[in-house]
């Protein structure tokens, strides 16, 4: 069975539970948290500032996982505290020097990912192959969850699979978005690396289903954590 990773989403989190899900974060070894930045323009949803950051790194030593999802980037992530071993992610079509902020990034300790939505042409990752760490590979439109999966997005994900095959160093492939486990299924059969467990699979049930939720979906896609 292929090992998976899993970037657990901390979005739609009912915030007097968050010790609880710290807790069940922990004690599952998920990966990373899922953190949504969006600017109101580039998606039409508000969500997750400077200070929500600052609060999930004094709670965990779990990295965040940053998907920024907003209108000049370069300057956004700015604000941001983000530490060593962070990843963060943003939508190439969104930044003037796209190439550019990868190398910042990477510059200060972050793995550096393309996130791409399902219009974006995959030509942006093939020049970009060297300075890559990752791709979070949207299979939804951004700003909203519960989302169907787009038609052609295993068709996509294939493709988006063999380009990085072609780089020098190993790209870690994420999956973001209806991670359902008969999508999932389709997901790991295509090449993806990790998914983010999105509120209304992994935490449907709250924290004290969160390591629950995991194991079944685990057992029923085939795969490990």
């Amino acid at each position: 069975m292929k090992k998976i990773k899993f970037y657990a989403s901390i979005w739609a989190l009912d915030p007097r539970e968050i010790m609880d899900y710290v807790r069940a974060f922990e004690e599952t070894k998920t990966d990373g948290l899922h953190f949504d930045i969006m600017d109101g323009h580039y998606v039409p949803n508000l969500a997750m500032g400077t200070d929500e950051a600052k609060l999930w790194h004094s709670l965990t030593d779990i990295p965040l996982d940053v998907h920024c999802m907003a209108y000049n980037p370069e300057r956004i992530l700015e604000y941001y505290e983000l530490r060593e071993g962070d990843r963060v992610s943003f939508h190439p079509e969104t930044c003037a020097q796209p190439y550019r902020l990868l190398q910042n990034l990477k510059k200060k300790g972050l793995k550096a990912g393309y996130a791409l939505s399902p219009s974006i042409s995959l030509e942006y990752v093939r020049e970009a192959l060297p300075v890559l760490d990752f791709v979070n590979f949207l299979s939804i439109n951004p700003g909203f969850f519960g989302q169907p999966m787009v038609p052609n997005a295993i068709e996509k994900l294939e493709r988006l699979v063999e380009i990085c095959s072609h780089a020098d160093h190993k790209i870690e492939i994420t999956v973001d978005g209806s991670i359902i486990p008969e999508h999932g299924k389709l997901y790991v059969r295509a090449g993806a690396d990790s998914m983010v467990a999105g509120p209304s699979t992994l935490e449907k049930g709250g924290p004290s289903k969160y390591a629950e939720n995991m194991i079944n979906y685990c057992r029923e896609v085939g795969i490990e954590h």
